[in-house]
């Protein structure tokens, strides 16, 4: 019985989960965003480790991603890792988005134009 119900949790889990993954796969201008919000206000920030788990999936198309992205000196970015706000899977390469709009990927800064970010994607599955 206890099996039965584990199973009955952990199928539906790993279909989800499949889902995200092959729809990026299947087209290679779509992009996986994990994404909490830039509005919602937190007591503790979001690190870069915990973005994947408590934000919901997006997609979008890489081309309307790139356009948002500004690259900025690494001496002007403000970037703060702990207050995530987005990761964004795209060409085999993560970004991650602070709550200002900053982003770092790997040693490489940008600027995100938030408005245009958010209007550009959509939601690929359940959300909690």
């Amino acid at each position: 019985m206890t099996n039965r119900i584990l199973l009955s949790l952990l199928v539906p889990a790993l279909c989800m989960f499949a889902s995200y993954e092959s729809f990026a796969d299947a087209d290679p201008r779509k992009v996986v965003i994990y994404y909490y919000g830039f509005e919602i206000e937190r007591i503790t920030g979001i690190h870069e480790e915990e973005i994947e788990e408590l934000g919901c999936v997006y997609s979008a198309d890489s081309n309307s991603i790139e356009s948002a992205l500004m690259a900025v000196n690494s001496s002007d970015a403000k970037y703060d890792r702990r207050d995530v706000r987005a990761k964004i899977e795209m060409h085999g390469k993560s970004y991650f988005v602070d709550r200002a709009g900053f982003a770092r990927q790997g040693d490489n800064y940008f600027q995100l134009d938030k408005v245009r970010f958010v209007a550009s994607i959509a939601l690929a599955g359940p959300c909690e």
